[in-house]
């Protein structure tokens, strides 16, 4: 009977004393301390916000870079495919001009070849009539030699108003250069930005962490940059 009446006397004591220990460690705590424990956790929520926004926009950024490249490499290609196409049409127009000026050399030999052997033949003559045969068909080849000359101006003319506007529109999107100079250093500086933003958050873990005394494990904030 003594005996478990000691030991009853005995939990009761250890627990009333762990109740004076543990009001002993609330008592100990400092409003002020649990207040800027507080204000710190407010301000990692208000960090993280800031966290998440500069990422988005440093990515929506990016992706304006990335269009805007594509954008001037398929101008620049477009261009060069035009200024060939003006090349291929200048040799074209070049040759047919020269086959038509040979075609109209013909004609005029075939016309004075003509007036002598009308003179000397006759206007129904053999000759004479061979002469208008071939005046004709030099005339049929000069006629067709300057349909594909007017054909090879148009196609000139259309070429060089594509080379232009995609000449333009390159000239429009390098114009834009500084702009993506300046998204550039947006990103930089974001970045910087972003990076002390993850030194602040890990400091106030940490400290908030060693004021509330709940381990450092209940604290861990990586920074994603």
């Amino acid at each position: 009977m003594n005996a478990e009446l000691i030991v009853r006397r005995g939990v009761l004591a250890v627990a009333f004393a762990g109740l004076l220990a543990g009001r002993a460690y609330a008592q100990s705590q400092d409003p002020t301390q649990q207040q800027d424990i507080q204000n710190d956790k407010k301000d990692i929520r208000i960090d993280k916000k800031d966290l998440a926004k500069d990422r988005a926009d440093r990515n929506a950024d990016q992706r304006d870079i990335n269009h805007d490249k594509r954008d001037l490499s398929k101008d620049r290609a477009d261009r060069n495919a035009d200024q060939r196409g003006i090349n291929h049409d200048r040799t074209d127009l070049n040759k047919d001009r020269a086959d038509r000026n040979a075609d109209q050399r013909d004609i005029n030999h075939d016309k004075n070849q003509l007036a002598r052997d009308d003179k000397k033949y006759g206007v129904n003559s053999t000759q004479a009539q061979a002469d208008r045969k071939d005046l004709h068909a030099d005339r049929v080849d000069r006629n067709k030699d300057q349909k594909d000359i007017n054909h090879d101006r148009t196609d000139l003319n259309n070429d060089r108003g594509d080379r232009n506007k995609d000449q333009r529109d390159i000239n429009t999107t390098s114009a834009t250069s500084p702009r993506t100079a300046r998204i550039a250093t947006r990103i930089k500086r974001t970045s910087t930005r972003t990076r002390k933003i993850c030194i602040r958050i890990a400091r106030v873990c940490a400290t908030t962490s060693a004021d509330a005394e709940s381990g450092p494990s209940s604290a861990v904030f990586r920074c994603p940059f």
